[in-house]
């Protein structure tokens, strides 16, 4: 937790139970920091019989938090990444261009 305080970008997945419960705190302990979402466009699977219930008594639908699991899914938040690390640093172009390629090619 210590360390969060000195992270310029975090790069947010939404859906995750940590986050939900964590990122506020980490926002109020460094306001510097800028949360970026890197889930857009990622179709969430529905997790059959599970359900939760807000806090109206409402039942809601629970989705697999899990999307970094799925290849398709990382090459997209990889190209978020890349586009918001382009967009933060964008002095380190073409490192960041060679860096996103690699990862493709290796990891996808």
């Amino acid at each position: 937790m210590r360390e969060m305080l000195d992270v310029e970008i975090y790069f947010k997945l939404g859906g995750i139970a940590a986050e939900k419960i964590w990122l506020d705190r980490l926002v109020n302990l460094n306001p510097s920091m800028k949360v970026m979402t890197i889930s857009k466009g990622i179709e969430r699977i529905e997790m059959e019989g599970h359900h939760h219930h807000d806090e109206e008594g409402q039942s809601e639908t629970s989705y697999d938090p899990h999307i970094w699991l799925s290849p398709s899914n990382v090459k997209q938040m990889g190209a978020q990444i890349l586009e918001h690390l382009l967009e933060a640093i964008p002095e380190n172009e073409v490192l960041q261009n060679k860096n996103y390629e690699k990862f493709i090619l290796d990891f996808v």
